[in-house]
């Protein structure tokens, strides 16, 4: 995959049920993803800050 517009978390969760599971080089700067199951999500080289505690 490649870098993109930040992604938000019910996009990311919307192409992981699709099947997807490469999300190396994301932006998902603000994205809660607390509770997510990506198991088999390939996350390399990601871009994430929580701001959730």
């Amino acid at each position: 995959m490649r870098r993109e517009e930040i992604m938000t978390a019910e996009e990311l969760l919307e192409r992981y049920a699709a099947g997807e599971r490469d999300f190396s080089g994301s932006d998902l700067r603000g994205a809660d993803l607390r509770g997510a199951d990506l198991r088999g999500a390939i996350l390399s080289g990601i871009t994430y800050y929580s701001s959730q505690s």
